[in-house]
């Protein structure tokens, strides 16, 4: 806002999140703080030339702007290929970004603790593994669902070497919460959609999210509360036989939607227009 006064140059809000990934509402206490923090956001809105959000219930928050989405880097596509080969009995899912309260992976946990307590001769046919920063609480909730010795955490690596790692996994899990009336759109849901892998999807229905999985197709959506459904879904693909054929190829998908190329082609016309 400085500098577009200072300076005269046009000025471009872009609101990868709510404010710190929730509402205003919900992330100050303190009324002063959250009064100030009200009054910030509508001095923006008002200000900027343009208004740019990841998704449409951001735009909504906001009262205007322009949607340019995440994308991801179409070249990762390769490692996702390169896929090594593990045997064909075990059904290895996994799990891609930060975990926490806006990115659950609990409803994952108690689904498979509910499938184990039907068929506990499953456990030795099931992996699970997490790349990311994750909340340490997560760690006590695998230990009370027994889940130790088949979850793996290994926490942050670079993007690429944890696309490597997760590139044998059979099954991609995709956790979102909802928050008040709005709901976030997590970048890692492009990574997932160029990797043409099978995505369970546990997050609100309405949600941009869900739509991007409809869209994509080859994926299952559950809400959080339908625990007993995402652990029959997931004993249908260890006892099925054919999880490996629910595996599109890339070549099939049209990668270039979801991809960061397409994002900066957005951005690029917004400036074009703004310039003019």
């Amino acid at each position: 806002m400085k500098l577009k006064k200072q300076l005269g140059v046009a000025w471009i809000a872009d609101f990868r999140d709510l404010w710190f990934s929730l509402p205003i509402e919900m992330v100050y206490r303190n009324q002063r703080n959250r009064s100030y923090a009200l009054d910030l956001r509508k001095k923006i809105v008002e200000t900027a030339d343009e208004v740019v959000s990841v998704n449409n219930d951001i735009r909504r928050y906001l009262g205007r702007g322009e949607i340019i989405m995440n994308g991801a880097d179409i070249d990762s596509s390769k490692y996702w290929q390169n896929a090594p080969n593990h045997q064909k009995d075990i059904l290895k899912i996994g799990i891609l970004g930060t975990a926490n309260h806006l990115c659950p992976i609990e409803p994952l946990f108690r689904a498979v603790k509910l499938l184990l307590a039907r068929n506990p001769s499953l456990k030795s046919r099931l992996s699970i593994i997490h790349i990311g920063h994750y909340d340490h609480k997560i760690l006590a909730g695998i230990l009370e669902a027994g889940l130790n010795d088949i979850v793996t955490m290994k926490g942050y690596l670079p993007k690429n070497e944890a696309i490597r790692s997760l590139a044998a996994v059979d099954l991609l899990y995709l956790g979102v919460d909802k928050f008040g009336d709005y709901n976030i759109l997590p970048g890692r849901i492009f990574d997932y959609l160029i990797s043409g892998k099978l995505i369970l999807g546990v997050l609100p229905n309405d949600s941009e999210a869900a739509a991007l999985l409809k869209e994509y197709g080859n994926s299952a959506i559950f809400s959080k509360e339908n625990i007993e459904e995402i652990s029959v879904y997931l004993a249908g693909l260890l006892c099925s036989g054919d999880k490996k054929n629910k595996t599109e190829r890339l070549d099939t998908l049209d990668l270039g939607k979801y991809s960061s190329l397409a994002t900066a082609q957005k951005y690029a016309a917004l400036l074009d227009r703004l310039l003019k």
